[in-house]
């Protein structure tokens, strides 16, 4: 049954914990929160789409809305054949990302760095 809630807690008080919520037959949302002792480490949100033939998932990594602060990760994927799938992803704003694709024709990685506004590196394996 949703909503569903599962996390632990260790003797400092440090916790994980998920909630999972089934929003219709299609849409899933997921929280995920970490601490430790009294303070929030990590929190991200997710939500998640799947159609017949693609899926589409969002999800907002440690937002700071006081900070102005936060990571926004969107990933599409669609079946063209029954064996082929193509996809995108797109990260938002930080300074590094590293990515690695493996399928059943090969491996793609890559990594991108921003060090600052006019110095970017990016390595494509």
């Amino acid at each position: 049954a949703f909503p569903t809630l599962v996390g632990d807690m260790d003797s400092a008080g440090s916790l994980n914990a998920q909630v999972l919520h089934l929003i219709a037959e299609r849409i899933r949302t997921k929280a995920v929160f970490q601490t430790h002792q009294a303070k929030f480490v990590t929190w991200q949100f997710d939500g998640e789409y799947q159609g017949d033939d693609c899926t589409a998932t969002l999800t907002l990594g440690n937002p700071d809305l006081l900070g102005g602060s936060v990571i926004l990760v969107a990933h599409f994927l669609q079946s063209i054949t029954p064996r082929l799938v193509l996809g995108g992803e797109m990260v938002y704003p930080q300074k590094w990302v590293a990515t690695l694709n493996v399928g059943y024709g090969g491996a793609h990685a890559s990594y991108y760095h921003r060090a600052n506004e006019q110095v970017m590196a990016l390595s494509p394996c």
